[in-house]
């Protein structure tokens, strides 16, 4: 049986209307990237492939670590694309 840790997932704007809420705490296996947690929140809300390709990754408020191995206790958040004016 593999190891788990305890992370938090965050979500913003069309992201969290999918989900339904802004926050989940998330058991995952160990050695999960935050890529590999989106995959999987993707399974359990469908709607969110659609949004694939417009989403930022950001683990512990540091954006583009995607690929990072999540640890205990680490918050990641899935954003939105920024637009400005």
């Amino acid at each position: 049986m593999s190891a788990k840790v305890s992370v938090t997932a965050k979500f913003f704007a069309s992201i969290r209307e999918v989900v339904g809420q802004g926050k989940l705490n998330k058991e995952i296996k160990q050695g999960t990237t935050a890529s590999n947690l989106w995959v999987e929140l993707c399974d359990e809300y469908p709607g969110l492939k659609e949004l694939e390709n417009q989403i930022i990754i950001a683990v512990n408020k540091d954006t583009g670590k995607k690929d990072k191995v999540l640890e205990d206790g680490d918050e990641i958040a899935f954003l939105p694309p920024v637009s400005g004016g």
